[in-house]
């Protein structure tokens, strides 16, 4: 048997692009054999496969962009001989996708800029000054405008040839604007399309309220019939009932008079700052433009705004805003910062319908439990820092200040009680902390969220993506807030403002009245009736006397809380509903109230009983009447540096709510047997409650 060497059994396969046309596909197309695994190819490109058995077969380009197609056939079918080498080779065709647009300008002297605006598709705009051609466009319909162009005291009127212009992909569209020289005749007309007077925000026909005696920024907007160089004055008259005119002339801003109202452009309106002092109720204003004709117009009959008469602005006491910060201590953490009162209420005051703002700082440091950032403990904090507001009897705000050991985007560090109760707390961050307090201060005036960055409870909101919806003003500091600004009751945590919507509903809200409205009762002996929900469960805190001014449920709901004497007598009834904060956790609540409760009825009360939907809650006497005696023999407090340390039995007292012995300030409302406070001074004043009725004793200190 003879045996000789076989031959070749494979052989190469060169694959070849060859691509012309515009807009080619910058990534390659790709390439496969038998419907097999592709690689890529470039666009004009080669590439060689070996071992490809030596049969029939298909090769397919794939990946095409949707303008470049296939000359020919594809898949392309191809033999390959052992041992040799086949060509395939794909043309590929790719067509323009954008078109051009060429702009003639003829009629305006050499180194005259024309005013020609072309606007198109997917909001394209630009100003063309010189014969030009626009590349690269979208296909579509274009819109050619053009305006008066003045120059060397002459004007020139454009015509344009094709106001509408239709761009194709891969062609050049033309359009001609002739400008023509216009006799010299004054065509000049200088008119005020409108002004307003705003603190914060203001709406276009200032339907936002001002107000009386806060600082505010005029803006007049002076409009012209064509392009000039004109610089014309304001001249603006404001009357209010019993005060003198007070008259200003305004100095026309940088530029040219425009033709049209730019109200996002602070250099486009004739601008004036008016002191609070001059906005008073009855307030209404005239302005000019013009005034001594030193401007060649058309028309100088129609230079004033309103064209007669006056405009009303309307303009409201609004009461002041009384504020106390409480520097708030979880666990062992630092206390909160309270160290610069007027860095935290800087936005609130600058943003909000306030005039009168009275910050002070409560001197002592008020301690809580950890702070979780999904809520845990600040329900708990909330209700001490409410019962504390009720129990001091004042008509501020408390607003607690904390240091938390997390950052923003970790949780929860800012809350408010409930809408529209005066208790609320966040964090010391010194980047974010006057947000806090401007947001929260707007659930204490009754605001809900607005929708933006995903926040629970979302109110009714009349601007898309909780926007401002109208432009703002920080009068203090002249700047402009952009429409598309975020509220400040939104999650949007971007340079935030006040819409017109919030502005005037927390104006509304802070009325006379008002649930933070001063505080006009004269105090009297009560007892503090408080608790919570926690998880949908009622809980009732222990009860104590004191006296203050009353406090009581300002409408009935599905909670009552009874009181009921030793034989079986009602004493009095509550009937309310729990208040809830717009980002605590589902399921939790809170109610303080103060209940005018003379010393007789008080001896006589044996239980309280807290029902609801989900269920009840009661405190009653214990057998062992609370004691008469030295009640300070079972409570040892001791000095323990800048602190003082409590410890009683709390099976017999399950609350003490410790005081300012000088200043009956309270320091902490002390639970579970053991607690730590600051103080500084040498004796505590103790309000021990066995539940239902409590006791005051003073304790001196022990430094051992």
């Amino acid at each position: 048997m003879t045996c000789t060497a076989a031959g070749p059994t494979t052989g190469s396969l060169e694959i070849v692009t060859v691509t012309t046309g515009p807009a080619q596909d910058a990534n390659g197309y790709l390439v496969s054999v038998d419907d097999g695994a592709t690689q890529p190819i470039g666009t004009n490109a080669a590439v060689t496969l070996s071992n490809v058995p030596a049969t029939e077969h298909t090769v397919q380009l794939r990946g095409l962009a949707a303008n470049c197609g296939v000359t020919g056939d594809n898949p392309l079918g191809v033999a390959v001989d052992a041992g040799a080498t086949v060509r395939v080779s794909f043309s590929v065709t790719c067509a323009a996708t954008t078109g051009a647009l060429g702009v003639t300008i003829l009629g305006l002297p050499d180194g005259t800029d024309a005013a020609v605006t072309v606007d198109g598709p997917n909001d394209f705009s630009e100003v063309v000054t010189r014969t030009d051609t626009l590349d690269g466009l979208t296909p579509g319909s274009y819109a050619v405008s053009a305006e008066n162009v003045a120059t060397g005291g002459t004007t020139y009127t454009p015509s344009v040839g094709r106001p509408t212009v239709p761009v194709a992909a891969g062609a050049t569209a033309a359009v001609t604007v002739t400008y023509t020289e216009v006799a010299a005749v004054p065509t000049l007309n200088l008119q005020i399309d409108g002004l307003y007077l705003t603190q914060s925000t203001q709406t276009y026909n200032s339907d936002v309220p001002l107000v009386a005696g806060r600082d505010g920024f005029l803006r007049v907007f002076v409009v012209a019939n064509e392009s000039n160089a004109a610089r014309p004055s304001v001249r603006v008259r404001l009357t209010s009932p019993g005060a003198p005119e007070w008259t200003q002339n305004i100095s026309a801003p940088p530029g040219s008079t425009p033709t049209r109202v730019q109200e996002g452009d602070l250099e486009s309106s004739w601008n004036l700052p008016i002191p609070g002092s001059e906005i008073r109720p009855g307030l209404s204003i005239v302005a000019e433009v013009d005034p001594d004709d030193d401007v060649e117009e058309s028309n100088n009959n129609d230079n004033r705004f309103p064209a007669s008469g006056t405009k009303a602005l309307a303009t409201r006491n609004v009461p002041a805003a009384r504020i106390r910060f409480i520097s708030v201590q979880q666990g062992s953490s630092p206390p909160g910062d309270v160290s610069d009162p007027n860095r935290l209420i800087d936005l609130a005051r600058r943003m909000h319908p306030l005039n009168e703002v009275s910050v002070d700082v409560d001197p002592t440091v008020f301690p809580t439990g950890p702070l979780s950032p999904n809520g845990d403990g600040w329900g708990q904090m909330l209700s001490d820092l409410d019962g504390k507001r009720v129990a001091e009897g004042t008509d501020r705000i408390y607003f607690g200040v904390v240091e938390l050991g997390y950052g923003r985007d970790a949780g929860l560090v800012g809350l408010t009680l409930g809408q529209g109760v005066p208790t609320a707390a966040g964090w010391d961050d010194v980047s974010d902390a006057t947000r806090v307090v401007a947001h929260e201060l707007g659930h204490v005036w009754g605001r809900r969220h607005s929708p933006c960055g995903n926040p629970p409870d979302v109110g009714p909101y009349p601007y898309p993506g909780g926007q401002i919806g109208v432009y703002g003003m920080d009068v203090s500091r002249t700047e402009l807030k952009r429409r598309a600004s975020p509220d400040i009751m939104s999650y949007c945590f971007d340079n935030p403002w006040t819409s017109d919507y919030t502005y005037t509903n927390i104006m509304d809200f802070r009325g006379p009245s008002s649930a933070v409205a001063s505080v006009v009762s004269t105090p009297q002996p009560s007892m503090l009736v408080w608790g919570r929900l926690v998880n949908g469960q009622p809980v009732l805190e222990p009860a104590f006397h004191i006296v203050a001014r009353p406090n009581l449920p300002k409408r009935p709901g599905p909670y009552s809380v009874s009181a009921t004497a030793v034989d079986g007598s009602r004493l009095f009834t509550l009937s309310f509903d729990v208040v809830v904060a717009e980002d605590g956790p589902a399921g939790n609540g809170h109610f303080a109230f103060t209940v005018p409760l003379d010393q007789a009825r008080a001896t006589r009360l044996h239980s309280l009983r807290l029902q609801g939907p989900t269920g009840g809650a009661s405190s009653s006497r214990p057998m062992a009447q609370l004691r008469t005696g030295p009640v300070s023999e079972s409570i040892v407090a001791r000095r323990e540096g800048e602190n003082v340390s409590l410890r009683w039995n709390a099976a017999v007292h399950p609350m003490i709510m410790v005081r300012d012995p000088d200043t009956g300030e309270v320091l902490s409302f002390a639970r579970g047997g053991t607690a730590v406070l600051r103080s500084a001074k040498a004796e505590l004043d103790l309000d021990v409650s066995d539940g239902v009725r409590s006791q005051r004793v003073r304790l001196a200190i022990s430094r051992w």
